[in-house]
């Protein structure tokens, strides 16, 4: 049985030995690799690129795909199709790093197969895949919407439901992860702290689950529209939340969202995001709540 080796590149070694199609792991300083752009992307994302040199962590950097080049004007490099970002950042970020690296024998073309392989024909992980392995690594904001999650014995659900369990007696399913997540980053972004944050989507979960008992009160559209309600009304009393609850719950949340849609450009909302649909939802919950109150009664939101 053949077992993989790992051996540093000299400075001096810019052709290594013939190493066939099998490859091999190799640790690689940052300046004896390359990115070739025709192979690659043009350029890095410049936000995830900025995001990931401040956030740099060698614990998370991984294992590079680098192809050593057997053909063309770039022949005897060392080019990687999968990690260029990470290269990058460690220019600023760390620029004595050296890399991991699987290394296999290509030429050009199939450096820009392998790099259409990993980009184009891979399926990113789901937003529950993230926050089930973010937990295991201990991220911030997969802790703080957990942390918020627990606090309504409610935990995540991969199913493709649009919608699951409120509970009643057992821990209750929410499948929108995606709408919750946006809003402890919405919290931690407003403030930066991960707590206040958990915070935020705590009172948004905790007034829809005062609306509705049931499976529609983890509806993502509805969640999202309520925290833009507590967003713009953070002096909310007792007395108006009660009478808000009450009116929300005249309507199950499939009419709130076909009122809001009535209410809009239908072209424009039917092709509007989450976000979109909440906001237009939060205006009419509270379009709908005004018109009963008057004064100090009623309920601000943006014109």
């Amino acid at each position: 049985m053949t077992t993989s080796r790992t051996r540093k590149i000299s400075p001096a070694s810019k052709t290594p030995r013939n190493r066939g199609k099998k490859g091999e792991h190799r640790k690689i300083l940052r300046t004896q690799l390359t990115v070739v752009r025709k192979i690659q992307r043009t350029r890095p994302n410049e936000k995830h690129l900025a995001d990931m040199k401040r956030n740099w962590d060698r614990d998370k950097v991984g294992i590079l795909l680098v192809a050593h080049l057997t053909d063309g004007d770039h022949a005897g490099e060392y080019h990687i199709c999968d990690g260029a970002t990470r290269w990058e950042a460690a220019t600023t970020a760390d620029p004595k790093y050296v890399f991991d690296c699987w290394v296999e024998d290509m030429t050009e073309q199939e450096a820009a197969t392998r790099f259409l392989s990993v980009n184009r024909d891979s399926k990113a992980p789901g937003k529950f895949d993230l926050f089930k392995v973010g937990l295991v690594t201990n991220e911030p904001d997969w802790l703080a919407l957990k942390a918020a999650l627990d606090r309504h014995n409610v935990i995540g659900d991969p199913s493709n439901s649009s919608y699951s369990g409120y509970g009643n007696g057992d821990p209750g399913r929410i499948t929108a992860i995606a709408a919750v997540h946006r809003i402890v980053l919405a919290g931690y972004k407003q403030t930066g702290d991960w707590g206040k944050a958990t915070d935020r989507l705590d009172q948004a979960l905790g007034l829809a689950r005062e609306c509705y008992h049931d499976a529609t009160a983890h509806d993502a559209d509805l969640i999202q529209a309520l925290d833009r309600i507590l967003i713009w009304n953070p002096t909310i009393t007792d007395k108006q939340r009660k009478a808000l609850v009450a009116e929300i719950q005249i309507l199950p949340v499939a009419a709130w969202r076909k009122k809001a849609m009535e209410s809009r450009n239908v072209t424009i909302f039917t092709y509007g995001g989450s976000q979109s649909r909440a906001l237009h939802m939060a205006r009419v919950i509270l379009t709908n709540f005004n018109r009963r109150k008057r004064g100090a009664g009623r309920l601000k939101f943006p014109d």
